[in-house]
């Protein structure tokens, strides 16, 4: 940001890459719009493909990220932290057309597809330890998925007995779909059984994950997918 001094008298709006505006003491500002260059090499290209994968993926799970990713010293929150966590690991970027070199006019889009892979893929990170002793299982008659965890030990600096265990069904499909539960406390053995009613969430066809918060939602741990 910078103070701008004219003779031509105040004036607000966008030069090139610089946005003007007057601040709350009248003074004229301005600042960078921050445009990103366009990629076009392979390495860039790929990655833009695999950050928009991932934005795309995040948009409709913002739900379960803004529990899963609250935001802590080396885990940013919300969407900047559920991309930091998958945009490297959880998606696998291919070639529309291998036997065609890149195209420099071309964008991403058009030459590179991406595709998440949900085995690897992160609904939540943080300094917390990842749940233990947790399964799931899923009955595609029912439709209905079922969390059964052990007795938690000891506790730990990472692990406390009150944190918030959350159980994720996140489809596969084409048509994106998800379901968040609340299974209660880390410390307690439980069992808890969940219906789904969707046309396009079906148990057979999602992958279904696990994470906990601290008791008071400030902190998270790393997901583990459960099934896939």
């Amino acid at each position: 940001m910078a103070i701008v001094k004219s003779t031509l008298g105040k004036f607000s709006g966008r030069l090139g890459h610089v946005i003007l505006y007057k601040g709350r003491d009248g003074k004229m500002l301005c600042r960078s719009e921050g445009v990103m260059p366009t990629p076009k090499s392979e390495q860039q290209k790929r990655h833009c493909e695999a950050f928009g994968t991932v934005v795309k993926t995040g948009r409709f799970l913002l739900p379960v990220i803004q529990v899963g990713f609250p935001g802590e010293k080396r885990f940013p929150a919300g969407m900047q932290g559920f991309i930091r966590a998958n945009v490297k690991t959880a998606v696998t970027v291919t070639k529309i057309k291998p036997e065609k070199k890149v195209n420099v006019q071309k964008r991403a889009p058009q030459e590179f597809e991406g595709e998440i892979d949900f085995s690897r893929l992160q609904v939540s990170d943080g300094s917390l330890g990842t749940p233990e002793g947790v399964t799931a299982t899923v009955d595609a008659e029912t439709q209905s998925v079922r969390f059964i965890r052990q007795e938690m030990g000891l506790e730990s600096p990472c692990r406390f007995r009150d944190d918030e265990l959350y159980g994720v069904v996140v489809s596969i499909g084409k048509r994106p779909q998800f379901r968040i539960f609340s299974l209660g406390a880390r410390g307690v053995a439980d069992e808890r059984c969940f219906k789904i009613v969707s046309k396009h969430l079906r148990v057979e066809e999602a992958a279904v994950y696990v994470f906990a918060t601290s008791a008071d939602g400030k902190k998270a741990s790393p997901s583990v997918c459960l099934l896939s």
